[in-house]
């Protein structure tokens, strides 16, 4: 054997020798878990190794993103937030520090997540969409996906959503709402069901609500949002009502009105304006 290979062969059994033990058995408890509208906490979970090494560390992407170090639980739970469409390669390493206090790592195990990534993203259902009336599915501003299961279980991406049952499930104005068997309408407040009473939501702005030019909106009683766009144009779920032009909107007894700048006040009919005069309704 001549030098060269000889040194090869000695520095592959320190590498094995510093390196034993030190394998990372990577979960296959990766576990996903919701934590808040539009950030999510992905968990991975590592059994600890029988040789009891220093730690972990986990890289995502490359970057060092934190550590558990002396580790005397029986496993190593290890949280992150991901608030992307990004792929996310997470390596998980353990590791230990040789005699000469250098740390040696093991080789890495990857854990690979993505977001509900672009390519697979679904838009929102239309405001006002109804399950079943419309659809058999709705679709919120998060990518969750609202359905009624067997026995009226109120399903959320296919789990039951904190003991929810009903008949029927309403999207309006970026809200959830759930016909319940008890007859009463209960809203989703992100992590349970909040009881509305027997009567339909509306969504509607209080009455007396005005809104002006560069900001605020009406939502009228059939969930239609009434702004103020450019040029003073009188919009209506960003689309120009009936070439209606104003410098203020007004929701008052169930009906909408615009101050024009004519000085008069116009009353929307459902498909034009009526002018009713200069006195505010």
């Amino acid at each position: 054997m001549n030098r060269s290979r000889l040194r090869y062969v000695l520095l592959m059994l320190v590498c094995l020798f510093l390196l034993r033990g030190t394998a990372v058995e990577a979960s296959a408890r990766f576990m996903l878990t919701r934590a808040t509208v539009d950030v999510y906490v992905y968990t991975i979970e590592c059994d600890r190794n029988s040789d009891d090494p220093t730690g972990y560390r986990f890289y995502d992407n490359d970057l060092l993103i934190g550590e558990a170090a002396d580790l005397t639980a029986p496993s190593v739970i290890w949280s992150i937030a991901a608030d992307d469409y990004e792929l996310h390669n997470i390596a998980v390493t353990a590791y230990r520090r040789s005699e000469n206090g250098n740390i040696v790592e093991s080789w890495p195990t990857i854990v690979s997540f993505r977001q509900s990534g672009r390519a697979s993203w679904s838009p929102p259902s239309p405001n006002m969409t109804e399950v079943p009336t419309h659809s058999s599915q709705i679709i919120d501003n998060s990518g969750a996906m609202w359905a009624i299961g067997s026995d009226f279980v109120i399903l959320r991406n296919g789990a039951p959503a904190a003991s929810g049952s009903g008949s029927k499930i309403l999207w309006m104005n970026g809200v959830i709402y759930v016909l319940g068997l008890d007859d009463n309408w209960w809203q989703w407040t992100g992590l349970g069901w909040a009881n509305l009473g027997s009567s339909r939501p509306t969504g509607a702005s209080p009455d007396g609500t005005i809104v002006f030019p560069f900001g605020g909106q009406i939502v009228d009683d059939n969930g239609n949002v009434w702004t103020i766009g450019t040029s003073l144009t009188i919009q209506r779920n960003g689309t120009w009502a009936a070439a209606g032009i104003g410098s203020e909107i007004l929701w008052t007894r169930g009906a909408i009105y615009a101050f024009g700048v004519d000085g008069n006040w116009w009353l929307w009919t459902g498909n034009g304006w009526v002018n009713t005069g200069p006195t505010q309704p």
